[in-house]
């Protein structure tokens, strides 16, 4: 089985106290990309990529970047951020996922591998 990254819109924004386990519900509002791919693409974008806040597990850890190995939370206003940096043809579909998360106003879930 490849390692993959998926990304989710969450329905409703995260509660403070909510910690995200359990591995994503297969959704229509989803991308799937894998590890080396998104790990080449971190590698040329790192100085950008490791700017950009987000939430690790919960609302309750501010971070930035992506939790390679585990789960991060990707608010609204960050979802532009990372769009802007996705230059390659295999992630466009999580360029459009990105970009309906921020329309919408919604976070976006991230599993690592």
């Amino acid at each position: 089985m490849p390692c993959v990254h998926e990304f989710c819109i969450l329905p409703d924004d995260p509660q403070p106290e909510e910690k995200f386990e359990y591995p994503p519900e297969r959704r229509p509002d989803r991308a799937v990309v894998d590890d080396e791919l998104l790990n080449e693409w971190a590698g040329r974008h790192q100085g950008a990529l490791w700017a950009i806040p987000v939430y690790f597990e919960s609302l309750r850890r501010p971070e930035n970047g992506l939790a390679w190995y585990g789960i991060t939370l990707i608010p609204p206003e960050s979802a532009p951020l990372f769009r802007d940096l996705l230059d390659r043809p295999e992630l466009a579909e999580l360029a459009a996922l990105l970009k309906r998360a921020a329309e919408t106003n919604k976070y976006i879930i991230h599993y690592g591998i």
